[in-house]
């Protein structure tokens, strides 16, 4: 899924992925005509799942086939399912959600059998709303063991619990006057998921609710329109629209707010957090930049200039182990665009990445043992060291 780990971090404590230069250890063609293909890869079981205007299931060690599958989807999530012996790969849909077998069924004669699970989905007086164009506007999953939690695709105006081996929704918010927005991922922490909702006042909100029961056990805003929530271990960090990043704690208070008149926040928020430092992305004169900030205090530490002269700049979202922080850009046809590696201590280039001569979206890193696993130019890549 999105940020690898429920909480939405994008930390990978146990992974030792390419530092100081890359090579490709493997790649696959994978179809993201029309822009699609800018989300990240997930990889369990010695497995990696890519998704463009098909899914792609190939072997982590050699990018060896598992399956393609005719599913044209948007991003992934992978939870346990009680009642079968693999995972179950999640996708969102206009309608609800679709839940696949992770091994791929059983293929033959050139016919795909046990591929599909489940679907469910959640209808307002029997119609589906549809807020978007394309797979590419569709929230992003999240799995904690045996539930998926999803923001509706299909009305924008809640928050669903579905059990990862029959679909069944187990249970939907909103309760009464609020409404967890569509398009925010949620973020679970300690039996807690967290999302980004409009109460009656009018006002942005983050929500808790228990992960089992759905009953509400948190709420704060900053009075703001807000993008995004993370979970980190000792805090909240939330993306807003006019005051920069705010760090909540999870007594509903505020901890530290930092807002640079000089820098934009990223919309959605581009955040992760590892080892008590938040990494954000933010834009401003054509230029991309990363910044960390102390989780304690919010103080910043450093600041790093990924690119300049985009023409619309953008910064996805990081993923970091290593004492590495892992970072897709985007804009245009320069060629600072691509996948960043930038230094945890103080922010300088370790090496970039842009495949092929095409310029499209990559993807958000995936972290696993010695490699990252990335997609863009049409292809998923394993990513070694050089």
């Amino acid at each position: 899924m999105e940020q690898g780990d429920p909480g939405g971090t994008g930390y990978a404590p146990d992974a030792s992925p390419p530092t100081d230069g890359i090579r490709v250890r493997w790649k696959q063609p994978l179809d993201t005509t029309d822009g699609y293909g800018a989300f990240p890869p997930i990889v369990a079981n010695g497995l990696v799942y890519s998704v463009g205007r098909e899914l792609l299931c190939v072997t982590a060690a050699d990018g060896t086939v598992v399956f393609r599958a005719n599913h044209s989807t948007g991003p992934l999530a992978l939870a346990t399912a009680r009642a079968y012996n693999t995972l179950t790969l999640v996708y969102p849909t206009w309608d609800g959600a679709i839940g696949l077998n992770a091994g791929g069924g059983i293929s033959g004669g050139g016919i795909r059998t046990g591929l599909s699970r489940w679907k469910t989905s959640r209808r307002r007086g029997g119609v589906s709303i549809p807020t978007g164009i394309g797979s590419r506007e569709l929230p992003a999953p999240v799995a904690a063991n045996d539930t998926v939690f999803l923001a509706d695709p299909g009305t924008g105006t809640g928050l669903m619990a579905i059990d990862a081996s029959t679909g069944q929704i187990r249970w939907y918010r909103p309760d009464g006057q609020r409404y967890p927005a569509l398009g925010g991922r949620p973020a679970v922490r300690d039996e807690t998921v967290y999302a980004v909702g409009l109460a009656e006042s009018g006002y942005d909100y983050i929500f808790g609710y228990d992960t089992e029961t759905g009953k509400q056990t948190f709420s704060f805003s900053p009075k703001d329109v807000l993008f995004s929530v993370t979970a980190a271990p000792d805090y909240l960090v939330v993306g807003t629209d006019g005051s920069g990043l705010w760090a909540v704690n999870y007594d509903e208070t505020r901890r530290w707010t930092y807002d640079p008149q000089e820098l934009l926040l990223t919309h959605p928020a581009s955040v992760a957090v590892a080892d008590g430092v938040v990494y954000a992305g933010f834009v401003w004169g054509g230029r991309n930049w990363l910044v960390a900030l102390d989780g304690e205090k919010g103080t910043e530490q450093w600041r790093s200039e990924l690119s300049r002269g985009v023409i619309e700049p953008r910064v996805g979202l990081p993923a970091v182990a290593n004492g590495v922080i892992y970072v897709p850009t985007g804009g245009d046809q320069n060629e600072t665009q691509g996948l960043v590696a930038v230094d945890a201590t103080d922010g300088h280039i370790r090496w970039r990445f842009s495949p092929g001569d095409r310029f499209l979206s990559i993807s958000p890193a995936a972290l696993v043992g010695e490699t990252l696993y990335t997609v863009g130019n049409g292809h998923l890549y394993a990513l070694e060291e050089q």
